[in-house]
């Protein structure tokens, strides 16, 4: 994966930091470049517009499910986001990986 993006964003809830956490450090051990919340964003920074720049710049997103995610309001912002700047999915790749099995919308 490394060779063929530039860069992943990493859409969770913070609910599974733990999991995720070691999905990011496996990813970035492997070479890949990620935006994880945690690490990309610097202290005092704004934190709304360092995840809009981190969307906007990648290539692909992980969306980490679980139950959590789907109720998670930023989680689906960051969804919200990806569908209303790139409805056709032109523009990145977006990888589901079931974490935690949940129910999920139909129309996602």
């Amino acid at each position: 994966m490394s060779q063929q993006y530039k860069k992943v964003f990493i859409s969770y809830s913070h609910k599974d930091i733990n999991f995720v956490e070691k999905l990011y450090h496996k990813l970035k051990n492997d070479g890949v470049t990620c935006f994880f919340d945690k690490d990309s964003i610097r202290s005092g920074e704004n934190w709304v517009l360092a995840l809009e720049k981190g969307l906007e710049e990648s290539d692909v997103v992980i969306l980490v499910l679980s139950e959590n995610y789907f109720e998670s309001k930023w989680a689906n912002a960051e969804r919200s986001f990806m569908t209303r700047n790139d409805p056709s999915g032109e523009k990145r790749k977006i990888i589901p990986l079931l974490y935690k099995e949940c129910q999920y919308p139909r129309f996602y």
